[in-house]
């Protein structure tokens, strides 16, 4: 699964999805920047998916007093 931002910004559900649309060719490119290794691969498949994002995280607790509230995107074990 890859992801930019900007690239998230452009699309939408409506969007007409393909290996060879032009967004979808920059983000293999990107990738190919951070691993090298894979080669000169090109997208296969497109899709847009929805991931849900737990809401920020900020419980109160005894173990936890006196620290500052912990805020996350991601999930933390207690």
């Amino acid at each position: 699964m890859l992801h930019w931002n900007p690239t998230d910004a452009i699309l939408s559900f409506d969007t007409r999805l393909s290996p060879s649309m032009p967004e979808a060719r920059d983000l293999v490119r990107r990738a190919r920047q951070l691993l090298p290794s894979i080669g000169e691969v090109e997208p296969e498949a497109v899709r847009i998916a929805i991931r849900p994002i737990p809401a920020t995280i900020c419980l109160p607790s005894d173990r936890c007093r006196g620290l500052p509230a912990t805020i996350s995107r991601s999930p933390i074990a207690p």
